[in-house]
């Protein structure tokens, strides 16, 4: 309740509270990093994952630190406890995903593709394929990118990412009605960083909030 309300220092104090009183207490720790990661709080939900709290699957952890890490921005560590996922649990489509990601942040695109497949041949999906098609778009293979965002979008019609990369390649490959048609889909990659404001529909009246981002394209 306290972290839907927007309250997440009470959040966080009332997960610690249920795991020092040992009530809940994978229930607590596991809000309690989710909590710290969702206010990208990532080195506060490091200390806390690395705290010997409560007992968790070896290989859940190594993902869990892997994923973190990357959100840090330090793929170079996150690398390690991916493999280390893998080698723990070899069939594990979230965690070859998960090592397909780094690749791909560490410009090892050939190798993240591996992994992507990999992925997919044991039972994860989406993200893999989410993957692929940034990746095969990154290697200005658009087709080969459309198919891996078709895939998502029959799952997943709503899918952000898919939808704003497909509005992407239509828009460079000239076909301005199909381009523009879904590109509002980024301003939903990104609802946690965008002020609680109108969305601006072209009005001329009024006064308007102009929110910085990065690329000169974007200013």
């Amino acid at each position: 309740i306290y972290a839907k309300s927007g309250e997440h220092g009470k959040a966080c104090l009332y997960c610690l509270e249920l795991i020092v009183e040992k009530k809940l207490t994978q229930k607590a720790f596991s809000n309690l990093i989710s909590i710290l990661e969702r206010e990208e709080l990532y080195t506060a939900a490091l200390s806390v994952l690395n705290l010997d709290i409560c007992d968790i699957v070896p290989h859940a952890k190594s993902l869990q630190l892997a994923n973190l890490l990357r959100k840090a921005n330090d793929s170079e560590q996150a690398l390690i406890f991916a493999k280390e996922a893998i080698e723990l649990n070899p069939e594990n489509g979230k965690a070859w995903s998960t090592y397909s990601a780094i690749l791909w942040d560490l410009g090892n695109e050939k190798e993240a593709l591996n992994a992507c497949s990999k992925a997919l041949s044991y039972g994860d999906s989406i993200d893999p394929l989410n993957n692929s098609a940034s990746i095969n778009i990154d290697l200005g293979r658009y087709t080969e990118a459309l198919s891996n965002i078709e895939k998502v979008l029959e799952m997943n019609p709503t899918h952000s990412n898919c939808n704003f990369l497909k509005s992407s390649i239509k828009l460079m490959e000239l076909d301005f009605n199909k381009g523009w048609h879904n590109y509002s889909f980024r301003t939903k990659m990104f609802t946690e960083h965008v002020a609680n404001v109108p969305l601006y529909t072209g009005q001329l009246s009024g006064q308007l909030l102009v929110l910085s981002e990065q690329g000169i394209g974007d200013e």
